[in-house]
């Protein structure tokens, strides 16, 4: 994993304005929101209506089963994101994805977290499989998933 952070300034001051603001709502979700990137992989860890709940967009290289995009939701309990098929740690700038793989436990690392995009534009350079992209853009909508700041009421 690379360990100089290469975001612009703009970049981390927009995302920290952005967890701050959803620490009022959810506490125990707001530390993993943003966009954290791995050597060939991303995971966009979104706000949920549902407390305690995120929405993530798993970000990988596609071939021709898939379009290197996958929905999935993870419940925040005692610091941790559970998933059904891993569970993402975190500490400071880092975020760690723990799994089991042919018996074999592992750690994916992630880094730097950078501001969340659309769901739309984060999928918008994949126009071969519209029909798959507008799927997760509907379960994004249907789980109450958002790339939004948190309304004031």
């Amino acid at each position: 994993m690379y360990s100089t952070d290469r975001r612009e300034r703009t970049q981390i001051q927009q995302l920290t304005s952005f967890v701050k603001a959803w620490s009022q709502i959810d506490p125990a979700t707001a530390p993993f929101l943003g966009t954290w990137t791995a050597w060939e992989e991303t995971k966009s860890i979104y706000p949920s209506s549902v407390k305690g709940r995120v929405c993530i967009i798993d970000g990988f290289i596609p071939n021709e089963n898939n379009i290197g995009f996958r929905f999935g939701q993870g419940t925040v309990s005692n610091g941790r994101i559970k998933t059904d098929s891993y569970i993402l740690i975190h500490q400071g700038n880092y975020l760690g994805g723990v799994f089991v793989y042919n018996n074999e436990p592992g750690i994916y690392e992630y880094a730097w977290p950078k501001p969340l995009k659309n769901p739309a534009e984060l999928m918008r350079r994949v126009p071969q499989s519209d029909r798959h992209r507008n799927h997760i853009l509907e379960q994004f909508q249907n789980a109450g998933c958002t790339a939004s700041r948190p309304n004031r009421r």
